[in-house]
C-alpha cells in the first residue's frame, strides 16, 4: 500500500502544480491528499493493532483484558479520532462545494 500511496502523493502534486491558476483543483488536490494520508495512518495503526491482537491471543487468557486495555484499546481510540477527522474533512469540503461521490456523501450521516 505504500508505493499506491507514494505514486498518489507524487501525482497529486504533479497536478497540483500544473493547475495553480484552477483553485477548485487546488481545493480537490488538498482534500484528497489530505484523506490518504489519514487513510495511510489508519492502516499503519491497524497493521499495529493487528500484531498486537496475535500477541494477545499467545498469552493467558487471564492476561488479555489488561493487555488489551493498555495497548489496543489506546490504538483503536486513535482509529477513531482518525476516522472522526475523515468525516470532518468531508464535511468542510461539502460545505465548500465540492461534489463529493455519491457512497462518501451516504457515509456523512448528518451534516453538522
Amino acid at each position: 500500500m505504500e508505493s499506491f500511496y507514494d505514486w498518489g502523493d507524487a501525482e497529486l502534486n504533479r497536478l497540483r502544480a500544473k493547475s495553480q491558476d484552477n483553485p477548485q483543483l487546488v481545493k480537490l488536490g488538498y482534500f484528497i491528499a489530505t484523506l490518504n494520508a489519514l487513510d495511510e495512518a489508519g492502516e499503519r495503526l491497524l497493521r499495529g493493532e493487528m500484531d498486537l491482537a496475535s500477541q494477545m491471543s499467545k498469552l493467558p487468557p487471564n492476561q488479555q483484558p489488561a493487555f488489551f486495555d493498555e495497548n489496543i484499546r489506546p490504538i483503536q481510540e486513535l482509529q477513531d479520532s482518525i476516522s472522526g477527522r475523515e468525516i470532518e474533512l468531508a464535511r468542510e469540503a461539502k460545505r465548500d462545494g465540492m461534489h463529493l461521490p455519491g457512497f462518501m456523501e451516504r457515509n456523512l450521516g448528518d451534516s453538522k
